[in-house]
């Protein structure tokens, strides 16, 4: 029942890794869509704006020739009424042979009463197969991936018990790629923690952990590099140790970039013939 429990929480995490990807696969065809209606709204606005600017400027063109007609059929009509109100005969018939002329080639010129343009606009049908397609493509659901194991779903109860590992790296010397070897060392623990002691002073340690159950050995988890503190300077060293009967002042240096949490000094007292007496600490 527990591995079956295990098993559902992993595929309730799949269902739930599945529901973004396809969220993520439906946001991006819809913008995809949106991006390639939009770059059709712009071609067929631009289309359209040149459209009305050639139909304008026609329009235009033949406004400016009708005014033309009128204005000189108005002058004529002007001159003709200035002809019949005159009284002297001898200036009549001097302006009426050139004036009759004018109105006779006006005659001839028949203006074009016909518009130079539809007022429709040439609206062709839009060739959206492309949208189309896209829009058909978001129903196609991807293929869901198997679920994916997790270790951390397994509660401590279900781990029979951890191996924790460890090999030191010295700079000299590259890190080998297999896991096995004389230079790795490993514990084997029930809990979630363990001390590990006699490492290398100033040395870096490669360390990971793999967890055991009934179905078999987890996989390893990832490698966590640290380095151990430094050794303490002999008290020989006067640089780093000052002593009196009541009191002593030591220092030294960390050694490594990594952040330490606490040192642990050991004192020993000593006879007179250099025999350690006991610890102390």
């Amino acid at each position: 029942m527990e591995n079956f429990a295990g098993h559902l929480e992993e595929i309730f995490l799949t269902v739930e890794e599945n529901f973004g990807r396809q969220e993520q696969h439906l946001e991006q065809h819809c913008n995809d869509v949106l991006q390639t209606l939009s770059h059709r709204y712009d071609e067929r606005a631009a289309a359209l704006g040149e459209e009305k600017k050639r139909k304008l400027e026609a329009l235009y063109t033949k406004l400016l020739g009708c005014g033309c007609t009128l204005d000189a059929s108005k002058d004529l009509i002007e001159t003709a009424q200035e002809l019949y109100r005159t009284e002297d005969k001898r200036l009549f018939l001097q302006a009426v042979m050139p004036t009759m002329k004018r109105i006779e080639e006006f005659a001839k010129e028949k203006p074009d009463l016909t518009l130079v343009t539809p007022l429709e606009f040439d609206m062709p049908l839009a060739d959206l197969s492309d949208v189309k397609t896209m829009m058909d493509s978001i129903n196609i659901v991807p293929a869901q991936s198997a679920p994916v194991i997790n270790p951390s779903l397994f509660s401590d109860d279900s781990v029979e018990y951890y191996e924790l590992y460890y090999r030191p790296v010295l700079e000299d010397t590259p890190a080998a790629d297999s896991t096995k070897g004389p230079d790795v060392f490993n514990v084997k623990v029930k809990e979630t923690h363990c001390s590990v002691g006699e490492l290398l002073p100033n040395v870096q340690y490669e360390f990971w952990v793999t967890a055991t159950n009934t179905t078999g050995i987890r996989p390893a988890s990832e490698k966590a590099c640290l380095r151990d503190s430094p050794l303490l300077h002999q008290s020989s060293d006067q640089r780093s140790v000052a002593a009196c009967p009541e009191a002593a002042l030591i220092r030294w240096e960390s050694g490594t970039p990594n952040p330490v949490d606490s040192y642990t000094v050991e004192l020993s007292e000593t006879g007179t013939d250099g025999t350690e007496v006991g610890p102390n600490e």
